[in-house]
């Protein structure tokens, strides 16, 4: 009994953690390869989505200067008997994997997103939220924000972070459900 209370408690780590390293076949993919590495071992994924990330230093001059990151992000589903994958990758390179819930075969229906039944944990970032509900009825970009990332003795550093609202019209009931993403990040539902 006690073991199969330990390897519960392990699986459940496991489920929330972050990899650098990712099986297809008999390849191992870690952090640092190239997309096109990634996508000749392993395949297309199931999702994608990419974009572009602003970082602004200021410095105590009042000078600034600003980088651009591209980032992608990719979903693998790869059936019921594996976990859903998720990769994120920063200018061409494998930056991390993460894990998500058991992969399966979604019949996407803007039901499941309806509030207020959201599933706020599986849905939590604008991939699975495609993965599982569908294209959106219709999405509105709300605003750019900046925010300071770190401080230091003579700089800031800032970084870009993008708030869009998407909407899913349930007809029977007349509810629309508004999922408010900050950087691909799910971080409010409410209804209308």
């Amino acid at each position: 009994m006690h073991v199969l209370i330990i390897l519960l408690a392990m699986t459940s780590l496991t489920y929330a953690t972050e990899s650098h390293a990712l099986r297809c076949g008999n390849l191992l993919i870690t952090q640092g390869d190239t997309i096109s590495k990634v996508r000749n071992s392993c395949g297309a994924p199931t999702l994608f989505e990419t974009r572009q990330i602003e970082y602004m230093i200021k410095n105590s001059r009042l000078e600034t200067s600003t980088t651009y990151v591209d980032e992608e992000n990719w979903l693998y589903n790869r059936g019921r008997n594996q976990l859903i994958r998720l990769l994120r990758f920063e200018n061409g390179k494998l930056a991390t994997v993460s894990t998500g819930e058991r992969g399966r075969k979604y019949q996407q229906n803007a039901k499941f997103c309806q509030y207020p039944v959201i599933d706020r944990d599986s849905i939590g970032t604008t991939l699975l939220t495609l993965h599982k509900c569908g294209t959106p009825s219709r999405m509105k970009a709300i605003e750019m924000r900046m925010e300071i990332i770190d401080q230091m003795p003579g700089y800031e550093l800032f970084v870009s972070k993008k708030v869009v609202k998407w909407f899913y019209n349930d007809k029977e009931s007349g509810i629309s459900s508004i999922l408010l993403f900050e950087h691909g990040k799910l971080i409010a539902v409410s209804s209308e």
